[in-house]
């Protein structure tokens, strides 16, 4: 009389079979989870310049940029901690020219990546 079930021996080697699997499967995921992590630090960085040339378009005057120009360098990203995840070393730099245009351009670098993201933009103010 033949019985209906695997043996032991079927069902070690089946799982054998699938720890290999499952071991091959997340050696080949280690790439993509740092894709994913600096497209996360990318997106945060977006983030903290979109806030910060969002101050700087909220001004109307040169004395309210010269005061956002002279604040620390470093923040914690923007003012309102909701707004972003990632903390990052901001650089702000005005110029002003005679024609009542102020030319702005910040640079935002997280703490532990190399690269630097930067917007510009052409602000008009009054006088």
């Amino acid at each position: 009389m033949r019985s209906r079930g695997f043996t032991l021996i079927e069902l070690m080697i089946v799982l054998a079979l699938l720890g290999i699997a499952s071991a091959v499967l997340l050696m080949n995921l280690g790439p993509y989870q740092k894709q994913s992590t600096r497209a996360f630090e990318t997106e945060g960085l977006a983030r903290v310049l979109d806030s910060e040339m969002e101050r700087m378009r909220a001004c109307e005057t040169y004395a309210c940029i010269s005061a956002l120009e002279t604040q620390t360098a470093t923040t914690a990203g923007v003012s309102a901690p909701a707004e972003s995840w990632v903390r990052a070393r901001v650089k702000r730099t005005v110029k002003r020219d005679a024609d009542g245009t102020v030319r702005v351009r910040i640079e935002a670098t997280a703490p532990d990546r190399r690269g630097t993201q930067h917007l510009e933009a052409l602000l008009r103010v009054m006088r």
